[in-house]
């Protein structure tokens, strides 16, 4: 039987949660505007950007550019956490299987991001994916900074 790897990492943000879960679950579409430098491009392929089973592609680049193909498996929109399931892709070069969970709670002034990774290694001296860990994080903080602009915008156009 394979044996199932979890790599967790956090990140802490000053932003609403769910401001912050929306762009991840309704609003991946805003990826490229908020980080063009690592999300180049995603595409719904099936369903559409929110519903469980819908699949996406995208390209990205971690450190190098990659690809890769997306399910949906779970949204638990009450606890603020979804899953991605891994279809194709560069990381299914290193990993035999590979799913992200992302689960966003509010904490005193911002949210708590924390992802897990669940992967299968391709070969026993594998490393841990720790790079789509760092890589989560960045854009993390690129959210908040998107948010953090739309809420100046929305607070001036108020204003006149």
């Amino acid at each position: 039987m394979a044996e199932i790897f979890k790599l967790e990492g956090q990140t802490e943000v000053k932003c609403k949660a769910d401001k912050f879960f929306e762009i991840f679950t309704c609003k991946s579409y805003l990826f490229p505007k908020i980080c063009p430098e690592k999300i180049k491009s995603v595409q719904v392929l099936e369903g559409d950007w929110a519903t469980i089973g819908s699949v996406k592609v995208w390209n990205y680049v971690p450190g190098v550019s990659e690809s890769g193909k997306e399910r949906i498996e779970a949204i638990d929109v009450d606890n603020n956490s979804v899953t991605f399931n891994l279809l194709e892709g560069d990381i299914l070069k290193v990993y035999k299987t590979f799913k992200c969970t992302l689960q966003v709670t509010n904490k005193d002034d911002g949210c708590l991001i924390k992802v897990t990774l669940a992967y299968e290694k391709q070969h026993e001296d594998t490393p841990p994916p720790t790079m789509y860990l760092d890589f989560v994080a960045n854009i993390s903080k690129d959210i908040e900074a998107y948010l953090f602009k739309a809420q100046d915008k929305a607070a001036e156009d108020s204003v006149s």
